[in-house]
């Protein structure tokens, strides 16, 4: 599994570095750190995005560190150690009022990876990795006129290009533990990333009344900031055993049990070091400027950007089959606050504190004696619902989703060690934004998650 692992590994670094060339077009993430992204496994965004109160050995559930108690050791086999990967693919389609018209983008991405290791057999868990938190692309070209002086009936029309790119991203080291029916945990990570922003301004040469100005004149404003920072989550699930019942036929123990559980990240603060350049160009070929004057430009100016604080809280009941999860039922409540996010101290204006209701169910058909794959497969069902953080004409955006997921077991289920690897699945159909809102977005993301499992630190005998 290591040499396996490596590869993976390698295959998963080398799509983050070049996630900067998905093909999504979302002006949504015009504005602060761009557009949030669901870097979860998709054992829990088939369920509606829960987190708070799962736990699952083969999923890794990185959103609540308090699940990592349960990595235990399992007896003299040793423990069971996960690598976890995921990708999403999403379609988008933008609608805007005015102007009238449409914009279809596809967009591949990695999502993340992880690793867990039980290191006590007390219920310690340690998990490692690497996830997308925040995505940053758009080009949004707009036109305008402005009148010439001394030619009161004429105007002079012009377009401006907004470009952006970057996104933000996260390495991240948690440890759980596992105290009776209590669990704790705490996720350390650094935050790191980048925004390039380009305003290009071009006149229109047609319109030129002064034969000197027969090439296209405009300007290109550049900004690139960087940003890194430590930042932390911390987590805690509480299980409530409820019943527990032996068939006297067949001798199966069925139980369940209630957990609670809620994750908090207080506001914390990133270093940035922004450049910015501002240029005038003309051009006979407007896609190729030349540079002309040199308006503005600053060496790397150090600053803050201030990150909003969340929480979330949530209930999940469980039903289980010589415990394997058979069937359950949650909701979770979702809550950050985007208008304590500063920008060198400033607020961004295009923020609003946003919230998330989130529900679903799962259910195995026959966990312990299906024959086939999909008998024993897992398939879950879920919603969210709730307000973006993003704000327009005094209009805050709503955003709502149905999800539908499925988990397939790679390997026949050994109930003494719990030793098997899965591929978890997830479909998301949802909207952002509403006829009240200029621009609205309809996606649909597919997910994928390969959770590969292993003993180690097994004890050998020779």
């Amino acid at each position: 599994m290591l040499r396996t692992n490596k590869y993976l590994l390698l295959l998963v670094l080398v799509c983050f570095i070049h996630k900067a060339h998905s093909q999504i077009n979302s002006p949504f993430s015009r504005y602060g750190i761009g557009v949030d992204h669901a870097s979860q496994n998709p054992r829990y965004l088939g369920i509606g995005g829960m987190s708070a109160a799962f736990s699952d050995q083969q999923a890794l559930n990185t959103s609540n560190p308090a699940s990592y108690g349960d990595l235990h050791t399992i007896g003299p086999a040793g423990g069971l150690a996960t690598f976890d990967l995921g990708f999403d693919i999403s379609s988008h389609n933008l609608k805007s009022l005015d102007p009238v018209g449409t914009y279809k983008s596809n967009n591949f991405r990695p999502s993340y990876f992880s690793m867990g290791l039980p290191i006590a057999k007390s219920g310690l868990g340690l998990v490692f990795g690497l996830k997308s938190l925040t995505d940053i692309n758009y080009n949004i070209k707009e036109q305008d006129a402005l009148p010439i002086n001394g030619y009161p009936d004429s105007v002079r029309n012009y377009n401006t290009l907004y470009n952006g790119s970057g996104g933000l991203n996260q390495v991240f080291l948690g440890l759980g533990k596992r105290i009776g029916h209590l669990s704790v945990g705490v996720n350390l990570g650094y935050d790191f990333g980048k925004r390039s922003t380009s305003t290009q301004t071009a006149f229109d040469s047609s319109a030129a009344l002064d034969p000197t100005e027969a090439a296209t004149q405009g300007s290109i404003y550049n900004v690139r900031k960087a940003l890194g920072g430590f930042v932390w989550e911390g987590g805690v699930q509480y299980e409530i055993p409820l019943s527990t019942k032996t068939d006297p036929e067949t001798k199966i123990k069925t139980t369940s049990s209630l957990t609670i559980g809620a994750t908090l990240s207080t506001s914390q603060k990133l270093t940035s070091k922004t450049n910015t350049t501002f240029f005038k160009y003309y051009a006979s070929d407007p896609d190729n400027p030349i540079g002309q004057d040199t308006v503005q430009s600053t060496g790397e100016i150090k600053g803050k950007v201030t990150l909003p604080s969340s929480y979330k809280v949530g209930l999940m009941y469980n039903n289980y089959m010589e415990n394997i999860d058979r069937w359950g039922v949650g909701a979770e409540y979702n809550s950050t606050s985007w208008t304590g996010y500063k920008e060198d101290g400033v607020a961004e204006q295009a923020y609003a504190d946003s919230y998330m209701i989130r529900g679903g169910v799962y259910f195995r058909p026959n966990p312990l004696r299906g024959k086939s794959m999909f008998s024993r497969a897992r398939y879950s069902a879920g919603f969210y619902t709730g307000k973006d953080k993003l704000v327009f004409d005094g209009k805050q955006y709503k955003i709502q989703a149905v999800t539908l997921g499925m988990d397939f077991m790679l390997r026949n289920y050994v109930r003494t060690s719990r030793q098997y690897s899965q591929i978890n699945t997830a479909l998301e159909f949802g909207r952002r934004g509403s006829d009240e809102n200029n621009v609205s977005e309809s996606f649909i993301k597919f997910s994928i998650g390969f959770s590969l499992s292993d003993f180690w630190f097994t004890k050998r005998r020779y």
